[in-house]
């Protein structure tokens, strides 16, 4: 015989429900707490939605990093990379913004503020790439400030993102296990 445990408050209340002989009163309020359970999520899903691309829109309207999302653009194409000893004052200001923006973005991400597939199909080519042409410049970064958690987050999302083993899952991935993981 198959024994399923359960806390003993939600046994109790199971037990009351179904055993007091009102059988049609207790299905219905069960019934009823499961659907608002079920709406409160879907909502918390579309508000957590809304926000994220409020935040991603945000960067068209300020100017310094629209300014920097452009400039990126251009060194995405041509393949440029950055490191600590080529990287000039002007253009280490634009890759500490632009970069800064995106952490600030997976970092919210991973603590469950902002949706993860909204990001990934709306800005993750974009995020990688300013990744890729900035990494030996953040892996320089680290070491210089003695800080290996230095864009950490945007490292993350971008290895989970474009990993092959993870590929098809990388949303649920992204935001149960490694949120569970960093909360």
């Amino acid at each position: 015989m198959l024994k399923i445990e359960m806390p003993d408050n939600i046994l109790q209340i199971l037990q009351t429900l179904f055993h007091d002989g009102g059988y049609g009163t207790s299905v219905s309020v069960f019934s009823a707490v499961l659907i608002f359970l079920i709406q409160s999520r879907q909502r918390r899903k579309a508000e957590r939605r809304n926000q994220t691309l409020s935040v991603l829109l945000s960067l068209e309207s300020i100017e310094r990093l629209a300014v920097a999302d452009r400039k990126f653009a251009k060194w995405i194409k041509t393949g440029h990379k950055f490191d600590g000893e080529t990287i000039g004052t002007e253009e280490e200001s634009t890759v500490i913004d632009l970069l800064d923006f995106y952490e600030m973005v997976c970092t919210s991400i991973f603590m469950g503020n902002l949706d993860y597939k909204v990001t990934s199909h709306l800005r993750g080519g974009p995020m990688e790439g300013a990744y890729r042409v900035c990494e030996n410049y953040i892996g320089q970064t680290r070491a210089r400030l003695s800080r290996p958690e230095v864009y950490g987050y945007l490292e993350a999302f971008c290895r989970y993102r474009d990993s092959s083993l993870f590929g098809r899952l990388a949303g649920k991935l992204f935001g149960l296990q490694l949120v569970r993981k960093f909360l």
